[in-house]
């Protein structure tokens, strides 16, 4: 190998590498976990705008719920920090009895306070949860990839753009 041919290719992983530690060092990320207690099947309804939905069967009685979020690199770091703070405190979940809702954003600008005009949110949720293995549920992903696993209880799944594995 010539030494011409060394200095680009030392050039080239420099510039993978430079640019792998910028988009690292943009990228604002947070979760939130919480377990909640049904008696029966759980219904569950998970919708996120853009993220992965992970959803596998557990121990009867309880739903555990883990959101991973990223908010979108454009956005400052004090925004990120108080969307994901937001998130945290108020986590997108709704319980009435066994029928559980995940990931409705009422107000996705959390408190208007997001000075970047987004057509969409400036974050995405994943999802991965752990259900009793009767849960009905009703998934769908506008992008993501989704993986429902082991459940009996009946499954309605869409994705916009990902992939599905059921």
């Amino acid at each position: 190998m010539t030494t011409q041919i060394r200095a680009r290719w030392a050039l080239t992983i420099f510039c993978i590498l430079a640019l792998a530690v910028a988009s690292a060092a943009g990228d604002h990320d947070g979760a939130f976990e919480e377990t909640l207690s049904v008696t029966g099947p759980a219904d569950v309804e998970i919708t996120t705008g853009s993220g992965n939905i992970d959803v596998r069967p557990g121990h009867d009685g309880r739903v555990h719920i883990r959101g991973l979020i990223k908010v979108d690199r454009r956005v400052s770091a004090e925004e990120a920090d108080r969307i994901i703070q937001e998130l945290v405190s108020h986590p997108p979940i709704e319980q009435s009895g066994s029928h559980i809702r995940i990931g409705q954003i009422k107000d996705w600008k959390l408190g208007g306070f997001l000075s970047i005009s987004f057509d969409r949110h400036p974050f995405s949720i994943s999802y991965e949860l752990v259900v009793p293995a009767e849960t009905r549920l009703t998934s769908d992903t506008g992008s993501g990839d989704m993986a429902v696993a082991g459940l009996k209880g009946g499954v309605k799944a869409t994705t916009g753009s990902g992939s599905m594995r059921l």
